[in-house]
């Protein structure tokens, strides 16, 4: 999910007149919706400062830098996020015009920890940091932004924030998470025909997921229309327009009975398209679009047959 970036006019200490424009003297910029510093690490990334407080661009080496180093995003020149290091950030800089930049939300995570055990969390690679904040619902960490404190029994996570192994090592203190946090979280409690509370993971994250598969099946849709007959596209149009109305049931938050209905009339709606669809594996420049629709079918499945034969609890509490 996006915000929208705003002026950050209280750290503006002058407007100076322009012929280009009005231009902002913005002090100790940080990332919005966070006390994050920011930085760049060459000069051609000095725009992304000033486009992600919602300024065009960035007056040519105006950028003044602190003498002490703190750990901050690094941004690319469009103002997207790069890493997490730490550096000296931005004191200062000059910016000019309006930009139509959307940011990331960008959260920090203290002390992560299984939500149901409370365990610590670590991973073993810098390639499995995602995991750490998938496990919390998030898309995806800012790139090397964990820290680390004392040795201790820990979850190791995967990059999909699957947990692969507990072991004795550092425990991550503290990430960057980017994305709203899950209305749908990937551990779920529930009862055994016993009535004894016990935990599965779903293995991955419900929201992300499902828009994935939303996402996928409303653009590959648009991309195969051409290759059609006319009845095909009848069915190829009914997958879209479902597709779309899931895509907004799980950005508008409704109820997960109403999602969980259209996640079903998806999946039939795939499955009724079977057989053309596979068809069309035949044709080189389709193949790979018509496996993503298997998969996104098979991803269908498997969140169908978690709500329906395992979730025993209210279902509410996906939420």
């Amino acid at each position: 999910m996006f915000t929208k970036a705003l002026t950050l006019t209280a750290c503006a200490l002058a407007i100076l007149p322009n012929l280009a424009g009005a231009v902002e003297i913005i002090t100790n910029p940080t990332y919005p919706g966070t006390e994050i510093p920011v930085s760049f690490s060459y000069w051609n990334q000095e725009n992304g400062v000033c486009k992600i407080l919602g300024f065009e661009r960035a007056i040519p080496k105006s950028t003044e830098f602190s003498d002490t180093d703190k750990k901050s995003i690094i941004l690319g020149e469009d103002g997207s996020i790069l890493e997490a290091k730490e550096r000296n950030y931005v004191t200062q800089i000059f910016c000019e015009g309006v930009g139509n930049r959307s940011v990331e939300t960008v959260v920090e995570i203290k002390e992560p920890t299984d939500p149901n055990s409370h365990i610590p969390l670590a991973f073993a690679y810098w390639s499995e940091e995602d995991g750490i904040c998938k496990v919390h619902g998030y898309d995806r960490a800012v790139p090397k932004s964990s820290t680390f404190d004392g040795d201790e029994r820990v979850l190791l996570v995967d990059a999909g924030g699957s947990y692969i192994s507990s072991a004795e090592r550092s425990r991550v203190t503290s990430t960057y998470c980017i994305g709203e946090s899950s209305i749908y979280m990937s551990h779920i409690g529930y009862n055994n025909s016993n009535s004894n509370p016990y935990y599965r993971r779903l293995g991955f994250n419900f929201r992300s997921r499902a828009l994935t598969v939303a996402n996928d099946v409303i653009s590959i849709s648009k991309r195969i229309e051409q290759y059609l007959n006319n009845s095909q596209e009848v069915k190829i149009d009914a997958l879209k327009s479902k597709a779309a109305r899931l895509k907004a049931q799980i950005e508008g938050g409704r109820q997960l009975d109403i999602v969980l209905s259209t996640i079903t009339e998806l999946e039939l709606l795939l499955s009724q398209s079977e057989g053309f669809i596979s068809d069309m594996l035949e044709t080189d420049r389709l193949d790979q679009m018509v496996l993503t629709l298997m998969t996104s079918q098979e991803s269908l499945l498997t969140m169908i047959d978690f709500l329906k034969n395992d979730f025993k609890g209210q279902r509410q509490e996906l939420y």
